[in-house]
């Protein structure tokens, strides 16, 4: 008899002062911040990640993770002469989670700032 994958699944978590979204699909995990809409973790069970996380990486609010998938918006790069936090102010705010649709082929997930 073949083995079932597990359902799709989403769940809440905290990781050191930031709120997070673990997103299970068959063998694969994803570990969203809420701070950002940053992903932090992407892999395949018993394999690496896929996704580089610094060990130096802090999870703190108003904070920018180090590595990871941020989002950098609306600018790449320092803007802390002109007095705006570097790669732009989307990365440091709390995203939320709208919406989620999960089948067999996947997750999608739909967050707003």
């Amino acid at each position: 008899m073949p083995t079932l994958a597990p359902a799709p699944s989403i769940e809440t978590l905290q990781l050191g002062e930031l709120a997070c979204w673990r997103v299970r699909h068959g063998d694969g995990e994803l570990l969203i911040s809420q701070q950002g809409a940053q992903i932090l973790r992407y892999g395949r069970d018993g394999q690496p990640p896929l996704i580089w996380l610094s060990e130096q990486a802090a999870y703190r609010r108003g904070q920018g993770v180090r590595g990871g998938v941020p989002i950098c918006w609306p600018w790449f790069g320092p803007a802390a002469q002109q007095g705006f936090p570097a790669h732009g102010f989307a990365r440091n705010l709390p995203w939320d989670l709208k919406a989620h649709n999960e089948d067999d082929n996947g997750v999608v997930l739909t967050f707003e700032l």
